[in-house]
């Protein structure tokens, strides 16, 4: 999983999927962004801890998210990459034909197969570039960038957590990396848990609890 982790960070960084965000000066800190919008399985939690060694902040998607909604959440950011599996690559596509998610520039699909090659095609035509992870991992495999996962300090935000907007625009919670160390530490503590445990996770991957 390490390996892996490395090298989806390495090819991010080499692709230029999370770019430094010149425009954004929050708390004296460099802040580069990235989409991740997808129902729960192993490729988000994998990239999630791909980003922290690039100290990317994630903003997590779900399906309670209004296309208004998500609009905020990327004008807010300046996103320029969404790594999503292929069911949503076609609200993608049908929110950038209507002059919505205008800062995206990247989607990374999860599999090969994953959109159909129709949604792909107009992705292209609108202007973004489509990758798979494979295509990623593969470009992290060839990468000498030198990675700093040390560099990564408690206070850096790690996450935007935002609401669904329900009752207006969404609101942005900064989720630190000293607040998910603490939570697994003390979560672990309480529940122990062998190879032959089976989790049920119910909760969308970008709410903090799951």
């Amino acid at each position: 999983m390490w390996e892996l982790t490395q090298q989806i960070a390495r090819g991010m960084n080499d692709l230029e999927l999370a770019p430094v965000e010149e425009s954004i000066d929050e708390d004296g800190k460099t802040w580069r962004f990235c989409g991740l919008w997808s129902k729960n399985r192993w490729e988000w939690n994998t990239i999630f801890f791909s980003t922290q060694i690039l100290k990317v902040t994630v903003i997590g998607f779900y399906d309670s998210m209004s296309p208004d909604a998500i609009n905020y959440c990327c004008e807010r950011t300046n996103l320029p990459t969404m790594m999503c599996s292929g069911d949503y690559l076609k609200k993608i596509v049908q929110m950038k034909t209507e002059g919505l998610m205008t800062s995206l520039k990247n989607v990374v699909v999860f599999e090969q197969e994953d959109g159909s090659e129709q949604d792909i095609q107009k992705c292209k035509d609108l202007g973004v570039n489509v990758f798979t992870l494979d295509e990623v991992i593969e470009a992290g495999k060839k990468s000498s960038f030198e990675l700093k996962p040390e560099e990564l300090k408690d206070d850096d935000c790690i996450m935007l957590n935002f609401t669904s907007g329900t009752t207006g625009n969404p609101k942005g919670v900064k989720v630190l990396s000293w607040g998910v160390t603490n939570q697994v530490y003390n979560t672990s503590s309480e529940i122990i848990t062998t190879e032959n445990d089976t989790s049920i996770s119910y909760l969308p991957s970008p709410h903090v609890f799951d």
